[in-house]
């Protein structure tokens, strides 16, 4: 039987396992981690604050606190962020539990925002793209890496079990030509994107996913917030 779940019930539920489970998608992320960090390393941009958008049980936390003076991790999922908050080593280190697109930021800005393996859970993606221009500072970075919409359509969804029932995290279905779309409309020019796929080394913890070898199961982009004349 499976049971459908708002992300914030979703990953409530998920977040005492979240981290000791076997999930390819977040693997196969990691394997390829070099292509965040050559963004950040190789860019020009001020190193002052991040941002995590769905930061999480924090497994990005530890390496933006090695790149950054300030990192913010938002996520709706508060026993999420306890996990995460365990993770970080700075004292100026933030946690905030809320929607990222309704929260207020005051006047903060942001040299670079993270957002990975959480696009699938934004329906308002206009919103969501309007918001990151709003926040990240001019000539600052946005880095994406999500499920292609070919996964997603095959089936391959955030699930995790719960005393023998299949708990299934609502989600979305975003093609990646949309995505670069609007990040170009709200001033947010790409930098490099390109796609990941599964590779043996992941298809060899997970002999069922076979049939996914060598195709697309990751997106990343890079973009920069444009800078005023």
């Amino acid at each position: 039987m499976e049971t459908v779940t708002s992300v914030k019930t979703g990953y409530d539920l998920w977040a005492h396992s979240y981290d000791s489970e076997c999930n390819v998608l977040i693997r196969l992320e990691a394997n390829h981690s070099y292509i965040r960090q050559n963004v950040i390393r190789k860019s020009t941009l001020q190193k002052r604050w991040a941002l995590d958008i769905g930061c999480g049980s924090g497994r990005h936390i530890p390496g933006l606190e090695v790149d950054f003076k300030n990192v913010v991790g938002i996520d709706l999922s508060e026993k999420m962020l306890a996990v995460a908050k365990s993770k970080c080593s700075k004292p100026s280190t933030e946690f905030i539990c809320g929607d990222f697109i309704r929260h207020s930021f005051g006047e903060q800005k942001f040299d670079f925002i993270n957002c990975s393996l959480a696009l699938m859970h934004i329906s308002e993606l206009e919103d969501f793209f309007r918001k990151v221009s709003e926040v990240l500072a001019p000539g600052g970075i946005c880095y994406l890496v999500d499920a292609t919409e070919d996964l997603l359509k095959r089936g391959s969804s955030p699930n995790f079990e719960v005393d023998g029932q299949n708990i299934l995290v609502a989600h979305e279905i975003h093609s990646f030509s949309k995505i670069r779309e609007l990040m170009s409309n709200h001033q947010l020019t790409i930098k490099d994107n390109g796609f990941i796929p599964f590779d043996p080394y992941i298809i060899n913890a997970d002999r069922k996913l076979i049939r996914y070898l060598n195709q697309d199961c990751l997106y990343f982009v890079a973009a920069a917030k444009e800078e005023t004349a």
